[in-house]
């Protein structure tokens, strides 16, 4: 897990100053960026999707980058029901390969 210390979304204020970090990543590993929205989404009780479910469904995929980011799709899916929800859902997934 790589913590990030928050901030303003990339190119809302051209004059935002953002840190940089570096993540080595291993063959077989994979890395996981999403929007606040996957966490912040909501089921029809008002629970948040969170970041725990996000681990877990992520823990239990060992498949490729591409099959993660489905599988943690479908779960959060899932998870909202007929929930309507108010901001945009991305995730996306890089691997290295050996």
């Amino acid at each position: 897990q790589v913590d990030g210390n928050g901030g303003l979304p990339l190119c809302v204020d051209k004059n935002a100053e953002y840190s940089e970090k570096r993540v080595s990543i291993s063959p077989g590993e994979l890395l996981v960026a999403f929007t606040d929205g996957l966490l912040q989404a909501n089921n029809s009780a008002m629970e948040r999707y969170g970041a725990s479910r996000l681990e877990e469904a992520a823990l239990k995929h060992n498949r490729s980058a591409r099959s993660l980011v489905s599988h943690v799709f479908e779960d959060v899916e899932d998870f909202i029901g007929d929930a309507a929800q108010s901001d945009d859902i991305v995730v996306t997934a890089f691997g290295a390969t050996p």
